[in-house]
């Protein structure tokens, strides 16, 4: 079911879940609303989102 899947390693203090995958903006808080560029997304999908682009 998963052959063809890489697996990727990162820190364990990257800010992935708290980097905006719109904006690329660091917030210090953990939460789904970023203030900067209004865009709202769940926690985990937006870290997803920013590893596979950073990686």
């Amino acid at each position: 079911m998963f052959k063809h899947m890489n697996l990727i390693e990162i820190g364990m203090f990257d800010p992935s879940s708290k980097m905006c995958s719109k904006c690329i903006h660091i917030k210090h808080e953990l939460n789904c609303h970023i203030s900067l560029c209004d865009f709202t997304i769940d926690i985990d999908l937006n870290a997803a989102i920013n590893i596979k682009n950073l990686y």
